[in-house]
């Protein structure tokens, strides 16, 4: 433990990977990489809240290193991370998505899925205008100290849940035949690709920029 009273310094090295300079917050965020391997920031918020799902994953805003760079502070999170508590469940869903997004008939049905990340090539970080990286032992993470692997997926607007309960009054006979249709769609292409979804509910399918479907 370093018990250095310097407020502006708090660097450790974590299985030397990352080290955090002391210098003030700017437009870049304040992580150095040590090691190539560092390619994920997962973002934490004061109570390192996230979206716990079965008690076997959690849920967070994440930033990933794209084309050799690191987006700014100042851009938003570029895509979500789902922190598995078992590497095997991890797995299985990394080689789904996988099948899933190489096959022209169902990729644009699923979450596209980039990466799958083991602690020694991510880092959490608060998420705060001094983007710091957090220690493995501060007490926001303690409640993720068991959920090792990280799937890096795409960021999603908002749930079909969320979508429902927002536009359920406005929403039009047609456009409820069409997301209907769509959900069917999505079940037809797992069973295609011989997948069988075992959790299929509006909080798991989410809607996106830029897809030819809204879900």
């Amino acid at each position: 433990n370093n018990n250095n009273n310097n407020s502006n310094s708090s660097n450790y090295n974590n299985n030397n990977n990352i080290i955090i300079t002391n210098a003030p917050a700017t437009n870049t965020i304040n992580v150095l990489a040590l090691s190539s391997n560092v390619k994920l920031q997962i973002l934490l918020t004061t109570g390192g809240e996230g979206k716990t799902s079965s008690g076997m994953s959690v849920v967070l805003d994440a930033r990933y290193k794209l084309g050799g760079e690191w987006p700014t502070s100042s851009s938003p999170p570029n895509v979500k991370v789902k922190l598995s508590s078992r590497n095997d469940f991890a797995d299985s869903e990394f080689n789904h998505l996988q099948v899933l997004n190489r096959n022209p008939d169902s990729s644009h049905l699923f979450v596209a899925c980039y990466d799958k990340c083991d602690p020694s090539s991510y880092v959490f970080v608060d998420n705060s205008p001094m983007q710091q990286a957090i220690p493995p032992d501060d007490a926001r993470c303690c409640h993720l100290k068991e959920f090792k692997y990280a799937l890096v997926l795409e960021r999603g607007i908002e749930t079909l849940d969320e979508y429902v309960h927002s536009n359920n009054k406005s929403m039009s006979p047609l456009k409820r035949l069409e997301l209907g249709e769509n959900l069917a769609s999505i079940i037809e292409q797992a069973h295609a690709n011989n997948i069988i979804l075992m959790d299929f509910k509006g909080a798991n399918v989410m809607k996106f920029v830029g897809r030819n479907h809204d879900i």
